[in-house]
């Protein structure tokens, strides 16, 4: 239950600083560039240099990478 309480909190201090940066960008008329990848992979912190969770991830960010998608402009919350 701690490992979850966690997570939740680092993906909302994440998404905090996400924010303000953004906000900041704006504001200075800076560009802002986020490379994300927009899909859930299952992982289990218990076992967190899993080969084919790697590999998928890897996958995902190749491919979004190769068709020119990987970066963003804003901030994009789930």
């Amino acid at each position: 239950m701690i490992a979850r309480a966690y997570a939740i909190f680092v993906k909302s201090q994440t998404q905090s600083a996400l924010t303000a940066l953004y906000n900041y960008s704006k504001l200075t008329g800076a560009r802002f560039h986020l490379a994300s990848i927009d899909a859930q992979v299952p992982y289990s912190m218990l076992d967190p240099f899993n080969t084919s969770y790697m590999r998928t991830v890897y996958k995902l960010g190749y491919t979004e990478a190769t068709a020119g998608t990987v970066w963003k402009n804003s901030p994009v919350f789930r």
